[in-house]
């Protein structure tokens, strides 16, 4: 009784960590998705080169990559912290989108502040 017990808490466990990879997935994906439409628009507005924008786009790829490649290294150190990395990557790409979305705040004179906001976001 009680084996079976546990191994019904153990799969809602892994169905609820599943649900949660598939959420910051799917928030990754959509970030991505939503500053490749608007971001040119608005980095053309401030007189940013094209080279630029796609070393912007480049850079935020590249970095997901390389991220993803590190904390999936550790996070398997760390069996009983995993659910910390899940939720710590939901705030950085909540974070990331919010300063994407403030960067438009940046005068339009200040075309190096706006690149470096953009690189930094």
């Amino acid at each position: 009784m009680i084996d079976e017990e546990f191994q019904m808490k153990l799969k809602k466990s892994k169905r609820t960590f599943v649900y949660a990879l598939c959420i910051v997935a799917f928030l990754s994906m959509s970030s991505l998705a939503q500053l490749s439409p608007f971001y040119p628009l608005k980095a053309k507005e401030k007189g940013v080169s094209i080279i630029y924008i796609g070393f912007v786009l480049g850079f935020f790829a590249i970095l997901q990559i390389v991220s993803s490649t590190i904390f999936g290294k550790k996070m398997h150190k760390f069996k009983s912290g995993r659910h910390w990395f899940i939720i710590g990557g939901a705030v950085l790409i909540m974070c990331q989108i919010s300063m994407m979305g403030l960067i438009d705040y940046i005068p339009k004179e200040n075309t190096n502040w706006f690149l470096a906001a953009s690189f930094f976001a």
